[in-house]
């Protein structure tokens, strides 16, 4: 029995006790109904029907925690009062104009909805508002656990939130829930089935006096228990805002609950649903090799601010499930791609509000991205220039070794030479090999003394590779100006006295004296340092003598009698 004081007045007790006793009696002993016929039945007409109003008025209870009774007869029995009138007030806050029945309603005016829920079911299926499924039966059927589980997939969608569900038991009575779409039903009817639940056999009268609400509110796990210990059912929360039972946890109770069926009834509401709408489709970047990463988007907006159910980007004929955030009334979905094959690929997106499907483009697919193969980059090798050092008349010449592992050519060849305070790039010539392997090379002279310095760039069109180092590079050559030897002179050569006589360009006269009677008189740059020095050729010998600047001779043998002796710079 229960006890609700509604004031101090004990005739008004007497009569709040019969009125819930009247409650509880209706709402378990109920007409018996099982459909004669495994088909659907059309309703006779479409209502207006806002199915996120009737589950926001469910979930705005669902989330209740502890210490909060969900149960039968709580502080806000107005609103769940048993099963039937909490769906008839949330069908009531979706728009069905469903009417009051309590019997109480002289003491709680605010009560609404019908008594029981087997009157629930027959107010929704004669008075033209439903569609109602085949019942998919629990005792006759041994699948029936992959029927109802198949059943809740293929009705997952907006368009089923808000529907309800009917657990009918094998004595007759039923259970009423409110479906949340996405295989949930309200934690509120949920607990009211573990009322109506006989457990394992056990007798007891319905009232609170012998059923206890045991709360952990650390966890917020409730388990509705029987106070001789004999366990009922149980329900729970995972976390504060995810509720983790729904139809599926009821079908592996339904053995222990005595279900004999389950009736699913689809609301049919008007169809002014609008289509959603998908804009600025692309895919990001337009081309890459087998390692890029694709980012597919499209902008989707929903007139009614419903979010899709369905979010696919089809590539290349296969669906990808898009993510994003926001609202339906305007977000933007992405999805990321890697590991397309070498060759243009195509795409196209489609989404569903639930009610109604769209496409972008309307027709067709857009061609993207274009992939080709992962390109390694080449190597550069042994670079040099040749000589190391010279002068301002000497020729130098750079070298450097390629190779592409495609077989790439260079698109860009070139030595970077540091000059004037700046550097320069010359573009390379291949000296030998291939052009994707093989060595290139680079001549220039130098019009002025110092020290230079280079580094070599290469680019096969994807990569590009520097040598010795991206911001390094080599020193070299070494560059000295030409010394040019002073202009000649006149002297004579004096056979009497085998002395030279030199004279300078401001007339003073050196002698060297240096041979003997006989000998014929030569000049020239004996050692390279661009200073001429004297010699004398001796026939009787037919050998050359030549005396360096400090004194020292030099003799070669060459020749045959008769011969007059020359000097040169023959090579």
């Amino acid at each position: 029995m229960v006890e609700v004081y509604i004031s101090n007045k004990e005739s008004r007790m007497k009569r709040v006790r019969v009125c819930l006793i009247y409650l509880l009696v209706a709402c378990l002993f109920v007409y018996p109904w099982v459909p004669n016929k495994p088909i659907v039945k059309t309703a006779k007409s479409a209502v207006s029907y806002d199915r996120n109003a009737a589950v926001s008025f469910a979930s705005s209870y669902a989330y209740r925690v502890c210490p909060d009774n969900i149960y039968l007869l709580t502080t806000d029995c107005d609103k769940n009062a048993d099963c039937a009138h909490f769906v008839s007030w949330a069908l009531i806050n979706g728009g069905i104009d469903v009417p009051t029945q309590h019997p109480c309603k002289s003491y709680y005016p605010s009560y609404r909805g019908i008594n029981n829920a087997m009157a629930l079911s027959r107010f929704l299926y004669d008075g033209g508002y439903v569609t109602r499924y085949p019942p998919i039966n629990v005792r006759s059927n041994s699948n029936w656990q992959r029927d109802i589980k198949d059943f809740l997939v293929n009705h997952s969608g907006p368009e089923y939130r808000g529907d309800v569900i009917f657990f009918v038991y094998a004595d007759g009575h039923a259970h009423a829930a409110l479906y949340l779409g996405e295989y949930t039903v309200d934690p509120i009817t949920h607990g009211a089935l573990a009322q109506h639940s006989y457990g394992s056999g056990a007798a007891f009268t319905w009232s609170l006096s012998n059923v206890a609400l045991k709360d952990n509110c650390g966890t917020c796990t409730r388990e509705l228990i029987l106070k001789d210990g004999k366990y009922v059912y149980n329900f729970g929360y995972g976390s504060y805002d995810d509720i983790n039972y729904g139809p599926i946890s009821f079908i592996t109770n339904a053995g222990s609950q005595n279900i004999d069926h389950f009736s699913f009834y689809h609301i049919n509401t008007s169809s002014s649903n609008n289509p959603p709408s998908l804009t600025s489709g692309q895919v990001s970047p337009t081309s890459g090799n087998t390692s890029t990463t694709f980012t597919y988007s499209v902008y989707y907006s929903d007139p009614e601010g419903a979010s899709p159910t369905t979010k696919y980007v089809y590539i290349d004929g296969t669906p990808y499930t898009m993510s994003g955030s926001g609202s339906g009334s305007g977000s933007t979905y992405t999805y990321q791609k890697s590991g397309l094959s070498v060759g243009t690929h195509n795409y196209y997106f489609e989404f569903s509000d639930g009610v109604n499907t769209v496409r972008l483009p309307t027709s067709g697919t857009y061609s993207g991205p274009t992939v080709s193969a992962v390109n390694n980059p080449p190597t550069l090798s042994n670079g040099s220039v040749n000589p190391q050092s010279g002068t301002t008349s000497t020729t130098f010449t750079y070298y450097v070794s390629y190779y592409d592992p495609e077989g790439v050519a260079p698109s860009v060849k070139y030595v970077y030479i540091y000059k004037n305070n700046n550097w320069y790039s010359y573009s390379m010539t291949l000296y030998s090999g291939s052009p994707s392997n093989g060595v290139y090379y680079y001549s220039t002279t130098f019009s002025s003394a110092g020290t230079y310095y280079y580094y070599f760039y290469f680019d096969d069109g994807s990569n590009a590779v520097w040598l010795p180092g991206q911001l390094s590079y080599y020193a070299g050559p070494t560059v000295s100006a030409v010394n040019n030897p002073p202009g000649d002179k006149i002297g004579v050569y004096r056979p009497s006295t085998s002395k030279f006589f030199m004279r300078s360009s401001t007339g003073s006269v050196t002698s060297i004296s240096f041979g003997i009677s006989g000998d014929i008189p030569i000049i020239g740059d004996w050692n390279g340092d661009n200073v001429d020095e004297i010699g004398v050729y001796r026939p009787s010998d037919r050998r050359f003598y030549m005396r360096s600047s400090t004194g020292t001779v030099s003799v070669i043998s060459f020749g045959i009698t008769g011969d007059k002796p020359i000097v040169g710079i023959w090579n």
